[in-house]
């Protein structure tokens, strides 16, 4: 905004800036600017203290580095700005300063305090941070050492778990989560009174035989179901006093599966007597079940103590170590400052303490804070201390608290602003600078109605204001509700259906607007419009699944895109193909991993040949022996196995990694097969995994191997894939875009996710635990306490749900897109909160108030069309190894062996088609691949890509010329005359002016005599609805061959899309002839 715009809310960002000497609580709302507020700030601070004085905390490393970026700017603009000397030269000090300034995040901040009270705290000065991935190890490593141990106190409480129903399992599982929240073990709440297992036996026994005797004496009909059963209970009564626990727990578990309503009035003497058997019956089963889950309480009361000595070995072993975890700072910094020394100390040295993000804390990071302000430590509640007037300002936005499962919880939030206003005050802030005045007012409307229907406690929804200066983007209203062709059916759709469905719709969508000239956005700080780019498309997800479908549908129309974060990448087949292929070179006698290996993509060698190679060695699969007779495309790739396998030790990880990407030339292996950036993506997210291990680590294959398949095994990356300069539609999720910004952002799946209590639910504020694990069929240990809990946790989550959808809507800058493809229940209601939010807020609002309906515009989406349905040409998944290496011994398959290009002795670049067909029809004749010569194949591939990604006009563009070049190892003077020549020809003015394009469109379809498969290099629709289609061919002409190619691709395309392809042309791209079929 320009220098002369005062805000709306001025003066509370003057009070913020200004009151230096007040405590504060800065509530600012989505896109308010509170990094400039709190760089003003510490501004005004800088001029009353020494920089040294002060203690900024950020919730990443990120925003530290922004933050002191920004600062230092500030100060630079002041030195030039500001005419007075004193200040000049302070500004000048600080500038000097700036570096050793205490901006950190509060885990930074947290060891610095450890690091410096490293004795107090019985720690090595020289402490080092464990890795996540590591600590996990050292965990499972000592419970199994614990598990192993003779221990006859341990034994009793482990019987007794698995006699119950238990399984290791969900012990494993529970002892991780415990770990996690070993701060709260002591805060488990615990069975009143202890139960006499023994009373519990012989009271039950007594019973069950006196329900026997009844059934003896009052069912005349021995064949009633209810006599049975109460005879076989007593039958299986434990017959000695002192009964084996194992005996006696399974018959107590029969006891409490009783069915009282087994029997029949008729086969007794009197009804009434059934009636009070019945009625009996059900209280001993109620009695026995509620006795059984008494036992478990127990048992789980055992457990925890078991867990915090496992957790106090953890500990002994990170300190011989010499290492510390991210949650140890924390817990040990807390620790610390309980010292009044120690306390005194830190709260001297920082005279004033910042804290961004406050709503995303954890409440070990609260009590931190809270310590550090407080007038002096004592033992007691964190939120009871007298905190030093002036001495802390918390900054955040209660309503974009999303961060539950790390421990962040709005109801410590509430209870520290309650502290800190004691002496201080609350300002809030609500200028927003970053959405267009339309979103803002929909955000406004739609949140102030549907609020309350979550039930969000103590947080309160306050309205954002509008930047009455900021530009109107068009076209106007800027929210768009996108609504499903009109014959859809919410009722029968699958949920991967309506995914699908509205994957194309959103792909549909973002390549109308990037080519429509009406829609602009707003470039930012400028107030100036400009036609949106691909990175100015923004898809957000709630949780990562189905994204896939996401992807490949922005895929299929040749839409760059990128995916951040989340658990894509480690859920690719060519991520496991990689892991298999780094085992194979570590292992050379693992059989199964270099099958494997030689199976992907890396090598593409076909089972013949790994069955010939068997058979060649009697069953031997070791590539560093080498025999006669071996196939030869098996031999440049058994070479470079057995290369790496004896330098893997003296390579870095990244370095070998890296060699093999470059030896087995898989990326273009992987874009001239696939023609994607999701698989290129994925494996350079790997190679970017490995830079870090190498420069930690060294060299270590085996280690990295074991990171590797932990994350392969957790399906999880916190890391994110890039395109090559940012250029794409971006996939993430909601959390990895808190703190961004989009001109255009699209909502994607918005039913995903279901309330999923976790094992262990936490009361941070009370500093309570409650576990519930087991299952509805075994039966659940299950604290006292716990249902209680889930209840609230189960409210929390959906209070958490609607501020998770307020974060993505505020995400926004010019467009905001929310898709209406929902399923419906059996009351014709929508499934999936968001959903139920949004036409509830439709329905209500669009009938009582009119003006609302400008706010918004509806939209409606056509089928798209089945001319590119699924991209077919995926890479093969390795669950097929473990068959190929059952049957190889009787290997007798014979079917078709896949075209390859055996391009200097290594795997396919270049495959334009290929027709797979039936066993009975293995002579007949295959599509062959224009050309043998490796540069023309590299040319035509280059050509292929360019013509798939470009723009459709005439204009040369030369950066993706340049890309495409420099990708296929091939000089731009090669490729230009070729693209010039195509974009001036009659069939690329005739795409200029089609309805609809569609390029690189994968076709499958059963022809009558074989499977057809291949890409349609160029399909449109012109004006008159007709269809055409063009394949590019880029090396030696063979009409006769190729026009019975096209010729295949018509018939399948007609068969796919129920219509006649009006044209069917091939186009030659050297001579630039084009022939019509």
């Amino acid at each position: 905004m320009g220098k002369n715009l005062y805000p709306l809310d001025n003066s509370q960002r003057e009070t913020v800036r200004t009151e230096i000497n007040s405590s504060m609580v800065v509530e600012a709302g989505a896109g308010t600017g509170k990094t400039t507020l709190l760089v003003d700030r510490i501004i005004s601070l800088i001029e009353n203290f020494s920089i040294n004085d002060i203690a900024a905390v950020t919730f990443t490393e990120k925003a530290a580095g922004e933050l002191i970026e920004r600062l230092r700017g500030k100060i630079e603009e002041r030195l030039f700005d500001d005419g007075r000397e004193g200040i000049s030269l302070k500004m000048r000090k600080v500038l000097d300063e700036i570096d050793t300034a205490q901006v950190s995040t509060i885990h930074s901040f947290a060891r610095t305090i450890v690091h410096e009270r490293a004795i107090e705290a019985g720690l090595d000065p020289e402490i080092s941070m464990i890795e996540p991935d590591a600590e996990k190890v050292l965990v499972n490593d000592i419970i199994n050492s614990e598990l192993l141990k003779k221990d006859s106190k341990r034994d009793l409480w482990l019987k007794r778990f698995i006699h119950l129903n238990g399984r290791f399992d969900d012990l494993r599982e529970l002892v991780s989560v415990l770990y996690q929240n070993r701060d709260l073990l002591d805060g488990y709440v615990k069975e009143s009174g202890t139960l006499s297992f023994q009373d519990v036996v012989s009271h039950t026994v007594q019973q069950v035989e006196k329900l026997a005797n009844t059934a003896r004496q009052n069912c005349f009909n021995q064949t009633d179901p209810g006599r049975i059963q109460i005879l076989d209970i007593e039958s299986a009564k434990p017959q000695s006093e002192k009964p084996n626990e194992s005996e006696a727990i399974g018959w107590l578990l029969k006891v409490s599966s009783l069915s009282p309503n087994k029997g029949a009035q008729k086969n007794w003497t009197n009804k009434e007597i059934c009636r009070q058997q019945k009625a009996n019956l059900k209280a001993l089963k109620s009695d026995t079940s509620e006795n059984v889950d008494s036992l478990r309480r127990e048992t789980l009361e055992l457990i925890i103590e078991w867990v915090k000595n496992l957790t106090e070995r953890v500990n002994d072993e990170k300190r011989i170590q010499g290492k510390i975890g991210f949650q140890d700072l924390l817990i040990e910094a807390r620790n610390l400052l309980l010292d009044p020394n120690i306390q005194r100390d830190f709260h001297s040295r920082y005279k004033r303490l910042l804290i961004d993000e406050f709503q995303d804390t954890d409440p070990l990071q609260v009590e931190i804070a809270m310590l550090l302000a407080a007038q002096r430590a004592e033992e007691s509640n964190a939120f009871e201390h007298n905190l030093e007037p002036g001495k802390v300002c918390l900054v955040g936005d209660p309503k974009q608290s999303i961060y539950r499962f790390r421990r962040a919880d709005p109801d410590i939030y509430g209870a520290a602003v309650k502290q800190v206003i004691k002496t201080g005050r609350k300002v809030e802030i609500t200028q927003n600078f970053r959405s267009s005045p339309g979103i803002v007012n929909f955000i406004n409307l739609f949140f102030e109605k549907v609020w309350d229907y979550a039930n969000a406690g103590t947080i309160t929804y306050r309205a954002i204001t509008p930047d009455p200066r900021r530009p109107v983007s068009q076209p106007s209203p800027p929210v768009v509700i996108l609504f499903p062709a009109e014959n859809w059916d919410p009722g029968s759709a699958k949920a991967d259906e309506i995914r699908a469905a509205e994957a194309d719709a959103l792909s549909m969508l973002i390549k109308q607007a990037h080519s429509d000239p009406e829609w602009k956005v707003c470039k930012k700080n400028e107030n100036k419009f400009a036609s949106p780019q691909w990175s100015d498309f923004a898809i957000l997800f709630q949780t990562v699944t189905g994204i896939d479908l996401y992807a490949d549908a922005l895929n299929r129309l040749n839409i760059p895109f990128q995916v951040e974060g989340g658990k894509r990448f480690f859920q690719q087949v060519i991520i496991e193909q990689l892991y298999c292929t780094l085992a194979a070179i570590d292992n050379p006698a693992d059989g199964l991993n270099v099958v494997a290996a030689l199976r992907s993509d890396f090598f593409g060698i076909a089972d013949r040949e790994i069955m010939s190679w068997h058979k060649a060695v009697s069953g031997k699969l070791d590539y560093r022996h080498v025999s006669n007779g071996l196939p030869d495309e098996l031999i440049p790739a058994m070479e470079l196995l057995c290369n790496l396998h004896k330098r893997r030790k003296e390579l870095r990880v990244d370095e070998l990694v890296e060699e093999l990407f470059e030896k087995t030339a898989i990326r273009q292996v992987i874009l001239s097969d696939r023609k994607t950036w999701i698989d290129e993506a994925a494996i350079d997210r790997v190679l970017a995994h490995a830079r870090k291990w190498g420069n930690e680590n060294g060299a270590g294959l085996r280690g990295f191997l074991r990171w590797f398949k932990n994350r392969i095994e957790q399906k999880d990356d916190k890391g994110s894939g890039q395109l090559r300069e940012n250029a794409g539609v971006r996939l993430m999720t909601i959390h990895s875009a808190k703190g961004l910004e989009f001109p255009i952002v699209l909502l994607a799946n918005m039913s995903a996710g279901s309330f999923k209590p976790g094992k262990v639910i936490a009361n941070r504020l009370e500093k309570k635990i409650t576990i519930s694990i087991g299952s509805k069929q075994r039966g659940f240990f299950k604290s006292m306490g716990y249902d209680q809990a889930y209840e609230q946790e189960a409210q929390a989550d959906i209070a958490e749900r609607m501020r998770l959808l307020y974060v993505a809507m505020t995400r926004a800058r010019d467009h905001l897109i929310m898709p209406m493809f929902y399923r419906e229940d059996s009351a014709g209601n929508p499934k999936g909160l968001w959903y139920q939010w949004l036409v509830k807020f439709f329905t209500e609002v669009g009938a009582t108030d009119s003006k609302a309906g400008k706010l918004w515009r509806l939209k409606n989406m056509p089928p798209l069309e089945d001319v590119s349905l699924q991209n077919n040409n995926q890479p093969a998944a390795i669950e097929g190894v473990e068959r190929v290496w059952d049957e190889m011994n009787s290997w007798e398959s014979d079917r078709k062996q896949r075209l390859s290009e055996a391009l200097e002795r290594l795997p396919i670049k270049f495959r334009p088609s290929e027709k797979v067909v039936d066993e009975h029809l293995q002579d007949q004749p295959e599509v062959k691949p224009d050309s043998e010569n490796k540069d023309m194949i590299n040319i035509g591939s280059a050509f292929h890509r360019y013509m798939a990604l470009t723009d459709v006009n005439t204009e040369i563009d030369n950066k993706l010329l340049d890309f495409v070049a420099r990708e296929e190892g091939i000089s731009m003077g090669d490729l230009l005359p070729l693209i010039k020549s195509c974009l001036e020809s009659d069939i690329w003015h005739e795409v200029g002016l089609a309805k609809r394009v569609w390029r690189e469109a994968p076709i499958v379809s059963n022809l009558g005599n074989g499977i057809m498969r291949g890409i349609i290099d160029l399909i449109w629709e012109d004006d008159q609805n007709n269809l055409h289609i063009v394949d590019y061919k880029t090396g030696q002409k063979d009409e006769k061959g190729h026009l019975k190619q096209v010729n295949q691709y018509r018939t399948a395309l007609s068969k796919a899309v129920k219509k006649e392809i009006t044209k069917a042309r091939l186009y030659y791209v050297k001579s630039g002839e084009i022939i019509s079929l």
